[in-house]
């Protein structure tokens, strides 16, 4: 991560591409970016998502974005209302830098926000620090599921959350002929995996049993015999 200066010596970090597709980074990106909309439209701002990252990526001449055509560093990002229309929606590109400064605009007045995903993953040791661009592994509970959308879940209920949104994401199983395949896929709020564990009990008991096991966080135990050991 560097910084660069923006406008005014007002400092903008640069986070490095991989870990922000990693991480699930949201930012608010501002309607000019797109096009095809009306002039009211252009004044908002959208709610995305990076879900791809390229370190030479072609991008086309736009004066209301990055400027003149040229190849390089780039996200690619999904709005979250596009997603819930369109789980196939391939959303749009922008330069790292871009989007670097679309993170500094929506953070830069609520750093705690921000923590989400600084926090996230553990730091890089500076001697592999080249390794840093290629994505770290995710739960491995997900590998045995593929992410079908991503969207906002607004919570209910008469608690202290009622009424606020909170990212989530649907995940449809990979095992051949289930029920909760891409048709039905499961809904997962926030970062937790609960859901998805207590599919694969039903599912497939055996392979959650073993992902438990392997969990450090997890009580669980198999033992020389194959049982399960608490």
């Amino acid at each position: 991560m560097t910084t660069i200066t923006a406008a005014f010596g007002e400092p903008v970090k640069q986070y490095r591409g991989q870990v922000q597709v990693t991480r699930c980074v949201r930012v608010n990106a501002p309607g000019k970016h797109f096009t095809g909309l009306t002039s009211a439209e252009e004044k908002l701002v959208y709610s995305v998502t990076a879900v791809e990252y390229r370190e030479r990526n072609p991008f086309q001449r736009h004066l209301k974005a990055w400027g003149a055509a040229h190849t390089g560093p780039g996200i690619r990002f999904v709005s979250e209302s596009d997603a819930i229309d369109d789980p196939d929606n391939k959303g749009f590109w922008t330069t790292l830098a871009l989007w670097n400064k679309w993170r500094h605009d929506t953070y830069s007045s609520d750093r705690e926000a921000e923590k989400q995903y600084l926090d996230e993953l553990p730091a890089v040791p500076a001697a592999r620090a080249p390794a840093a661009e290629q994505a770290p592994a995710c739960a491995p509970i997900k590998n045995h599921f593929t992410l079908h959308s991503t969207g906002t879940h607004t919570v209910g209920g008469n608690g202290k959350m009622a009424g606020q949104s909170l990212r989530c994401s649907h995940w449809a199983c990979n095992k051949d002929g289930c029920a909760r395949g891409m048709a039905k896929p499961i809904k997962q709020i926030g970062s937790a995996t609960g859901d998805l564990f207590s599919h694969l009990d039903s599912c497939q008991p055996a392979l959650a049993l073993s992902l438990r096991a392997a969990s450090a966080h997890s009580p669980v135990r198999i033992g020389e015999d194959g049982e399960e050991v608490t």
